[in-house]
């Protein structure tokens, strides 16, 4: 005795009876972040510190000191520069070149005492401020608006040299006054930029 398979076909077969439980829906799980993540991720704050209260006096003190001292420097400086200039401007007229050693001295001391003037705009910035106006660019544009008068005022000036005075006409006409106050008040300037 044989039977025989046959396949079921699709008409055939019952369907399946619907679930009297309703389906449970659940949403991804999301990465809810505690107060002690977010406490962890932030930078603690700032500590501001301790107010400094300096005594005016003393404030006020260190300003005059500082242009008390610039506008004494300043002049020297100016000064050795021009002698030794005027040492060099000489040899090169009279077609010698050679090295002279109080020239090589005083243009390096001029240099030198400048270059503490305008360090002085760490303690101060009045100094170098002031007196690159008062013994650079105010000469300067005196120089420009009346060339004739400005050489007066030089050749009449008491207690300076010959050679110091032939040096400050030298720096006058070629512009070293200029640089001179444009230096000295760039770094009073800038001083005063750096301390606000």
């Amino acid at each position: 005795m044989t039977v025989s398979s046959t396949p079921e076909s699709p008409q055939s077969r019952q369907p399946a009876a619907p679930s009297s439980e309703p389906a449970s829906w659940s949403p991804s799980p999301r990465h809810v972040e505690s107060d002690s993540d977010t406490r962890r991720t932030e930078p603690p704050p700032p500590i501001a510190p301790p107010p400094v209260h300096s005594e005016p006096g003393l404030h006020l003190a260190r300003h005059l000191s500082c242009l008390v001292v610039a506008l004494v420097l300043t002049p020297a400086g100016i000064g050795l520069l021009a002698y030794g200039g005027n040492r060099y401007l000489l040899m090169l007229t009279e077609g010698r070149f050679e090295q002279d050693t109080r020239g090589i001295a005083a243009l390096a001391g001029g240099g030198l005492v400048l270059l503490i003037v305008a360090s002085l705009g760490a303690w101060s910035p009045i100094g170098p401020l002031l007196s690159g106006l008062v013994y650079g660019l105010a000469p300067a544009a005196v120089f420009l608006a009346v060339p004739e008068d400005a050489v007066d005022w030089v050749v009449d000036a008491p207690v300076v040299s010959t050679g110091v005075e032939a040096g400050t006409l030298a720096l006058l006409a070629t512009g070293g006054f200029l640089a001179v106050g444009a230096t000295l008040v760039g770094s009073g300037f800038t001083a005063a930029l750096r301390r606000g």
